[in-house]
C-alpha cells in the first residue's frame, strides 16, 4: 500500500514537472518569437525623437501647359498653434470622442482594442477602430494608411517609444495641428476658418463638437456635404462628453440645437496658395481628389501639370468681364467660357464666373456645374440627325405657325421669333435664321428619341427627354457640354474626351499619370462637313452674322431662350471650340439680351486672342470623297465650276428668289440639286436670274462650295429619303420689251436715307444688306426695321 502511494506521488511529481517545463518551454518560445518581431519591427520604426521638428508633407502643386505655377496645395494652410490657445471644449471633445483613457495609458489601449473588436465582431463590418491618439499621431506622421498587421505593429511600439519621449500635453498638441478635418483642412486652426471662419480659440462647444467629430471620417461627416449626417455625429460627441461629466445635460442640449456652416465661401481657404485660374484650378482639384483622394491630393507633394494656356485665359476672363460690365444696366450679372482644342480635347481656358472671390456664389463653376437651357443652340443636333437620315441642306419645310402633338396627347405651338417667318425655308437658311418652327417639324420627322441619342454620342451628358421642344433647348446643359459636343462639327465627325490635366508626378518625380486624347468617331465625315457648312452660313448671313467681322473660317451657332433669361454662342475655328454663356443665377431674365448681340463679342475677342497665340490649318477639314483631284490647281477649279449651278436666291428663305424679293444673293448649288420651289414669300411675277459675273459684292454663302456627292441621290444617302412636297414654279408673264420702264424721277432736295433690302424699313446695324436712297424729306420713313436683331435667335 505504501509503496502504491509513493508511486502515485512519484507519477503526480512526474506530471507537474512535465507540465511546468512545457509551459516554461512554451513561454520561452512566445518569448523568443515575440523578442524576434520585436527587434524586427523595431529595427523599422521610425525614431520619434525629432517628431517636435516634424515638417507637414510636400505641397501639391498645379502648373499650366507652359510650367507657369497655378496653385500650391496647403503650403501654408496648417496653422500651427499652442495647445494653450486651443479651447478646452475642444480637447475634451477630442478626447471623449477618441480616446476616452487618453491621460491613463502608456500609447495602446487593450481595453479599447478589445471593445473595438467587440463591436467589430458584432457588427459583421468595421464600425469601431482600437488606435489611441498616440496612434494615430504615430500613424499619421511616420506611417501608411495600410492596414496591414506589420503597420499596426509598428504604430504600437512607435507610439510607446513617442508616449516615452513627450508628455501627453505635447502629444495632444501634436495630434490637433497634426489630423486632417476634410476640405483640405489639417489642424483645428485651418478647420476653424473653413468651418466656421474664425480663430479657433474663439469656438464654442456646438463647433467644438462637431470638428471632434470629423477626424474619423472627415468627407462623411462634413457639414457642407452630409448636413444631417454631421448633426448626427455632433450629437454622439456631446453624449459622450455628458457620459465623461465634461458638460452638463443642458449644455449638450442647447449644443445640438446650435445651425450648421453652411457658408461654402470659406471653402476658398482649404489651403491653395500661388491661386490663379481659380474656376479651372478647382475643376482640376475635385479629379485630383476623385483619383486619389485628399489624403494623397493634399499632403502626397504631386506636380500636376495641366492643359491651361495662361495667355488665353487671361483673354478669355478679361473679355467676360469687360462684357458683362458693359451688359450691367440690362441685368447681365454672370458668364461662363470655355475653350477646347477639338483635335485634342484639351481645355485651353475656362472661365466660371465673373468674380471667384465674390462672397455671393463667387465659387459655382458656371462652365462645369451650371445647367441652363441652350435654347437655339441645341438646334445643330436635330439638323444632324436629318442630314445622317439623308436630309439635303436645300430641303424645304415651312415656317408657318402650326399645332403640334406631343407623346401625351397635349397640344404644343412653337412660335417664330419673328412674326415674318412664315412660308417655306430651306435647312440651311432655316439654321442660320434660327426658325423655331421649322426645327420643331424637323424633329418631328427624324424622331426625338433620335436626336437624344445623337446628343449624347457627340458629348451631352445630362438627362435628355424625348420631346418635340427638345429642339429649341429646353433641357439644361453645361458650357463645358456644349463646347464639348460641337468638336465634331470641327474636326470632322470625332468624339472628343475633355482633358484638363496632362501629366502627374509623385513627390519623387515619377511619372504616375499622362493623358493621352481620347477621339471616338461619332459622326461620317459627310454629315460634320455639311453640317459645319451651315453652321458657317449662321455667321455669314444670319443670327451670328457679327463674327463675320473677325475674318477668320470660323462656324457657330447662337441661343436665347424665352424672356433672354439665356444668351449662348457657341463657335468654331478649325483649332479651338468656344462655348459662352451669359445669364443670371437666378434665373432672372435679362434685357435685351442675347447670344448675338452679347455672347458673340465674348467669343471673337476670345478668339482673336487664340488666333495670335496658335497656329491653325488655313479651314477645316474636308472629306476626302469631296475633293476634286487635278493635275493642277486651276484645272481642280474648272472641274469642280462645272459641277455647280449658280442661283440667285431669297437672301430671307434661301429659296429661288423672285423679283419681288427684297434681299437676294448668289448661291452655288450642286449640279441637279436647285431647289424648284420658288420663294413664296415674297410672291412675284417671275423668278430673277443671275446677273452677268463677276458683278458679286456680297460674301459667298456657307454651301457655295458644297460638291454634288451632298446631293440626296448620292450613294451616301439612305435609300428612303424624305420627301418633300414641292410646288412649281410660278409661272412667267410674257414680257413686252416694247415698254421699258421709264427711268426714276430726280428731285432737286432730296435725303439719303440707309434702307434694310429686305424690310423695306430704315436700316439698323443688324441688317446683313442695305442700300442707300435718295427720298424726299417728308417720304423718310419713320420706323427701324424690326426683322432683323440679334434676337433673331
Amino acid at each position: 500500500m505504501a509503496k502504491r502511494k509513493r508511486t502515485k506521488r512519484r507519477f503526480i511529481g512526474s506530471l507537474w514537472g512535465t507540465i511546468l517545463g512545457g509551459t516554461f518551454f512554451l513561454l520561452s518560445l512566445i518569448g523568443g518569437v515575440a523578442a524576434g518581431i520585436y527587434a524586427t519591427v523595431m529595427q523599422t520604426v521610425p525614431n520619434a525623437t525629432y517628431l517636435h521638428k516634424y515638417q507637414p508633407e510636400q505641397t501639391t502643386k498645379i502648373f499650366s501647359s507652359d510650367g507657369q505655377l497655378l496653385a500650391s496645395l496647403y503650403e501654408e494652410n496648417r496653422e500651427v498653434v499652442p495647445i494653450e490657445e486651443i479651447p478646452q471644449d475642444l480637447i475634451n471633445a477630442t478626447i471623449a470622442i477618441e480616446d476616452d483613457r487618453f491621460f491613463e495609458h502608456c500609447g495602446i489601449s487593450p481595453r479599447a482594442i478589445f471593445r473595438a473588436l467587440r463591436a467589430n465582431l458584432l457588427a459583421r463590418r468595421p464600425v469601431q477602430g482600437g488606435s489611441t491618439i498616440t496612434q494615430q499621431l504615430a500613424r499619421d506622421v511616420y506611417l501608411s494608411r495600410q492596414k496591414t498587421l506589420m503597420r499596426k505593429l509598428q504604430e504600437a511600439l512607435l507610439a510607446l517609444r513617442i508616449e516615452r519621449l513627450y508628455s501627453k500635453e505635447e502629444i495632444l498638441g501634436l495630434y490637433l495641428n497634426q489630423i486632417c478635418y476634410g476640405h483640405g483642412a489639417y489642424g483645428v486652426a485651418a478647420a476653424a476658418q473653413v468651418y466656421f471662419g474664425k480663430k479657433v480659440q474663439d469656438l464654442n462647444l456646438a463647433e467644438c463638437a462637431l470638428l471632434a467629430g470629423l477626424p474619423r471620417w472627415p468627407v462623411g461627416y462634413s457639414p457642407y456635404n452630409y448636413p444631417q449626417r454631421a448633426k448626427q455625429r455632433r450629437a454622439v460627441v456631446l453624449n459622450r462628453m455628458v457620459e465623461l461629466g465634461y458638460i452638463t445635460p443642458r449644455q449638450a442640449e442647447e449644443a445640438k440645437k446650435e445651425p450648421l456652416p453652411t457658408d461654402v465661401s470659406r471653402l476658398k481657404r482649404a489651403g491653395v496658395h500661388h491661386f490663379r485660374a481659380p474656376y479651372f484650378v478647382t475643376y482640376v482639384i475635385r479629379q485630383l481628389v476623385k483619383r486619389y483622394g485628399e489624403d494623397t491630393v493634399y499632403k502626397g507633394g504631386l506636380r500636376v501639370y495641366t492643359t491651361l494656356n495662361i495667355p488665353l485665359q487671361i483673354g478669355a476672363d478679361k473679355a467676360l468681364k469687360v462684357q458683362l460690365r458693359e451688359a450691367r444696366s440690362r441685368n447681365v450679372t454672370q458668364g461662363a467660357v470655355v475653350c477646347i482644342d477639338p483635335r485634342t480635347g484639351y481645355i485651353l481656358a475656362l472661365v466660371g464666373g465673373r468674380d471667384f472671390n465674390d462672397p455671393h456664389g463667387g465659387q459655382w463653376n458656371r462652365a462645369t456645374q451650371a445647367r441652363r437651357p441652350p435654347g437655339s443652340a441645341f438646334k445643330p443636333f436635330v439638323y444632324t440627325v436629318a442630314i445622317d437620315q439623308g436630309w439635303s441642306p436645300h430641303d424645304v419645310l415651312s415656317a408657318t405657325p402650326t399645332t403640334f402633338w406631343d407623346q401625351f396627347g397635349k397640344p404644343y405651338r412653337p412660335k417664330n421669333y419673328n412674326s415674318k417667318q412664315v412660308g417655306p425655308y430651306t435647312l440651311e437658311n432655316a439654321l442660320a435664321q434660327s426658325v423655331n418652327v421649322v426645327a420643331v417639324r424637323l424633329i418631328e420627322k427624324v424622331g426625338p428619341h433620335r436626336v437624344v441619342e445623337y446628343a449624347h454620342r457627340m458629348g451631352i451628358k445630362q438627362r435628355l427627354y424625348p420631346y418635340l421642344s427638345l429642339a429649341l433647348g429646353s433641357r439644361g446643359v453645361t458650357p463645358l457640354e456644349m463646347a464639348v459636343a460641337y468638336c465634331p462639327f470641327a474636326n470632322g465627325g470625332l468624339r472628343v474626351e475633355p482633358i484638363s490635366i496632362l501629366r502627374i508626378e509623385d513627390s519623387q518625380g515619377n511619372l504616375i499619370y499622362r493623358a493621352r486624347p481620347h477621339l471616338r468617331r461619332v459622326l461620317s465625315e459627310r454629315t460634320a462637313y455639311i453640317m459645319r457648312e451651315m453652321l458657317r452660313g449662321v455667321i455669314l448671313h444670319g443670327t451670328g452674322r457679327r463674327a463675320a467681322r473677325l475674318n477668320l473660317p470660323a462656324a457657330g451657332k447662337t441661343g436665347t431662350t424665352t424672356d433672354d433669361r439665356d444668351a449662348w454662342f457657341i463657335g468654331f475655328t478649325p483649332g479651338l471650340v468656344t462655348a459662352v454663356w451669359v445669364g443670371n443665377d437666378d434665373n432672372s431674365p435679362m434685357r435685351h439680351t442675347w447670344g448675338g448681340n452679347t455672347c458673340v463679342p465674348i467669343w471673337m475677342k476670345v478668339t482673336k486672342a487664340a488666333a495670335e497665340l496658335f497656329e491653325w490649318p488655313e479651314d477645316f477639314p474636308r472629306p476626302l470623297q469631296f475633293v476634286q483631284y487635278a493635275q493642277s490647281p486651276q484645272e481642280k477649279d474648272e472641274d469642280t465650276a462645272e459641277e455647280t449651278e449658280t442661283v440667285t436666291v431669297c437672301a430671307l428663305t434661301g429659296l429661288p428668289a423672285t423679283e419681288q424679293c427684297p434681299s437676294t444673293r448668289l448661291q452655288k448649288f450642286p449640279a441637279g440639286a436647285v431647289p424648284q420651289q420658288f420663294c413664296k414669300v415674297h410672291q412675284g411675277p417671275r423668278p430673277l436670274v443671275p446677273p452677268p459675273p463677276p458683278a458679286v459684292a456680297q460674301p459667298q454663302p456657307a454651301l457655295a462650295s458644297v460638291p454634288s456627292s451632298l446631293s440626296p441621290a448620292t450613294p451616301s444617302a439612305p435609300k428612303s429619303e424624305p420627301q418633300i412636297p414641292v410646288a412649281p414654279p410660278p409661272p412667267k408673264p410674257t414680257e413686252t420689251p416694247s415698254s421699258p420702264p421709264a427711268p426714276p424721277p430726280s428731285p432737286p432736295e432730296l435725303q439719303a436715307v440707309v434702307i434694310c433690302t429686305s424690310s423695306g424699313q430704315r436700316a439698323t446695324e443688324y441688317c446683313p444688306q442695305t442700300v442707300v436712297i435718295n427720298v424726299p424729306p417728308d417720304e423718310v420713313p419713320s420706323s427701324y426695321c424690326s426683322q432683323h436683331g440679334p434676337r433673331g435667335e
